[in-house]
């Protein structure tokens, strides 16, 4: 896990309910993930899983989305890393878009939104909804 998470407060849209009031981004650095083989896949859903298990964030504020952004490891890239905001182009190249090899969505709301992997240096991207965080969903209330 790459701290700090970027959470982003617009509270113009308080009120305002077809927008987000909260949005929050955390990340991650994946070594060896190969977003074709299932087995890979599984263990990361069953990482998501626990990690939002053990986080209030969905059951704590009524108009959030809240993404978890995995990032190849390497290539400037490691558990020290830290993903800073506002500050130089350096880090928007360090975590490029390029780089990202999987996203999670979820909101407050519906719940789990789905999941996107990224191929060909994000020329390529494939949604699916993954049977795990979908049924961790179905069996837990997150309202």
């Amino acid at each position: 896990h790459l701290k700090p998470n970027d959470i982003g407060e617009l509270t113009e849209y308080k009120d305002n309910k077809k927008y987000y009031e909260l949005l929050r981004d955390d990340f991650f650095a994946l070594k060896n993930f190969d977003a074709t083989n299932e087995s890979h896949k599984i263990k990361v859903d069953s990482f998501v899983v626990n990690y939002i298990k053990n986080d209030n964030f969905l059951r704590d504020n009524d108009n959030a989305i809240w993404s978890l952004i995995f990032f190849k490891y390497g290539d400037g890239i490691n558990e020290n890393t830290k993903h800073e905001f506002n500050t130089d182009y350096t880090i928007h190249k360090l975590f490029a878009f390029k780089k990202r090899q999987t996203a999670y969505s979820f909101d407050s709301k519906t719940n789990y939104l789905g999941t996107s992997y990224f191929f060909d240096k994000g020329d390529s991207i494939v949604n699916e909804y993954r049977p795990i965080v979908s049924d961790y969903f179905k069996n837990n209330n997150h309202q």
